[in-house]
């Protein structure tokens, strides 16, 4: 489910700088930061149910003014399993990100990719993918390569088609239109 929010927030200014907060009853988790030429976008999860959360945790994505701190909008996604942004990267405009769900498993936890079109009135999401297996998967960490046009992202797991032990690490590339074009797994017998 994605679900575009405003939730509370407030700015905070003096001087030249600023500070937002924003979040709801429950507990909200920042993960992820990345700046562009004139927004801020943060990552995270939340679990503030009502007008924030569908789900246990849900991931959220805001778009903050980068001059003035004011917040432009925000976007919720999640179900009924625990979801979980854990990193985030621009390329070419668009946002993309990282996590772990619960919700778009075909497991325990699958690691989860989303690209977001943050120009889109209103915002949208271009396209979201999980992949695992069996056991738990996560992805950690995403960066943009403007050189291939493509996205790289580390993560860990312990699916047994996937890795070789009781937890690798994974390097996996996307292309920007969501096709997956290879994961490579790094690891041994025992837990990396």
């Amino acid at each position: 489910m994605f679900k575009f929010d405003q939730g509370s927030n407030m700015t905070f200014q003096s001087g030249q700088g600023w500070a937002l907060v924003w979040g709801g009853p429950q507990a909200e988790s920042a993960t992820g930061i990345v700046v562009d030429s004139s927004s801020v976008y943060v990552c995270g999860s939340s679990n503030s149910l009502g007008s924030l959360s569908v789900g246990s945790f849900d991931i959220f994505l805001l778009k903050i003014d980068a001059l003035r701190g004011v917040l432009e909008w925000a976007l919720r996604m999640g179900g009924a399993g625990s979801d979980i942004a854990n990193g985030i990267a621009v390329l070419g405009g668009t946002v993309y990100m990282v996590g772990q769900s619960a919700t778009w498993s075909s497991g325990k936890t699958d690691m989860v990719f989303i690209s977001v079109n943050p120009a889109a009135e209103p915002v949208a999401v271009n396209w979201a993918a999980s992949l695992g297996g069996a056991g738990d998967d996560i992805a950690v960490a995403i960066a943009g390569n403007s050189a291939d046009n493509s996205l790289y992202a580390l993560g860990y797991g312990d699916t047994p088609a996937l890795s070789s032990g009781s937890f690798d690490v994974y390097v996996i590339r996307y292309a920007t239109d969501g096709t997956l074009t290879y994961l490579v797994t790094l690891g041994g017998s025992n837990t990396d």
